[in-house]
């Protein structure tokens, strides 16, 4: 189901005010890894099953999040804005594990709007205009390119796909072109002379918060697929029977 308009200016304006609650400069790149000490969540970075991204859970007053280190560094990143919709602004959140990146096909609205808001967060529109006006690229008509494409996505340090699609929703791309521009960003990204950190897993990628000995507990651990995350609240010194369970999508 596709977010309309309306949905996408509603969720605008809570990325507005987050970013104004936590000292975040309108229309700049988020450096992640700061936000998450900043507001406390603990957060570990673990190898899992490729459908899912992650998840994250307030337990005692206490955010966590798990990601998929799996995952490239970009993807990685929008997981962890992902996440934080659910931490900070959706309502009544359940702990579940999630499916990052989905947008139009999530069939739960509340991931859909974690997926825009992450959009939002990570790529704001403000910043991409000015970078696509300073290439040449808005005027006399919108005619961006694959350079300025990989540009925003190293500024942003956010996957290739989810900026495509934040990029067709403002009008700025056709359809063809996020096709085409899909592939092989790494390869893309060398050709342009920008490093390719931001397309590979990163298996040794560190804890963030002060539950060191917790997290050393979950790498030891086997993979992790998305039927299993009771077993990931357990390692967190939680009960699973003291939350309410949802299925994934």
């Amino acid at each position: 189901m596709k977010t309309s308009p309306a949905e996408i200016q509603l969720l605008e304006a809570k990325v507005a005010k987050f970013r104004q609650e936590h000292g975040l400069e309108l229309g700049s790149p988020v450096d992640l890894e700061p936000l998450l000490k900043q507001l406390q969540v603990r957060t570990v970075f673990k190898p899992l099953d490729s459908s899912f991204s992650g998840m994250a859970m307030k337990y005692a007053n206490k955010s966590y999040m798990l990601v998929n280190s799996d995952h490239s560094r970009g993807k990685q990143n929008f997981t962890i804005a992902h996440e934080l919709y659910h931490l900070f602004i959706q309502h009544n959140f359940v702990p579940h594990a999630s499916q990052a990146g989905r947008f139009g096909s999530q069939t739960d609205p509340e991931e859909r709007n974690a997926d825009w808001f992450a959009a939002l967060l990570l790529m704001p529109a403000s910043y991409i205009y000015v970078v696509a006006s300073e290439a040449g690229e808005m005027e006399p008509r919108i005619q961006l390119t694959l350079p300025t494409v990989v540009k925003l996505e190293q500024d942003f340090q956010c996957s290739r796909q989810a900026l495509l699609v934040r990029l067709e929703n403002l009008r700025l791309i056709t359809a063809a072109q996020k096709e085409e521009w899909a592939q092989s960003p790494a390869a893309s990204a060398r050709q342009f002379d920008y490093p390719t950190d931001l397309y590979r897993s990163t298996p040794q990628r560190e804890a963030i918060g002060d539950y060191v000995a917790l997290a050393s507990r979950l790498f030891d651990k086997e993979r992790l697929s998305e039927t299993h995350y009771a077993g990931l609240l357990a390692d967190f010194g939680v009960d699973i029977h003291s939350l309410g369970t949802e299925t994934p999508d």
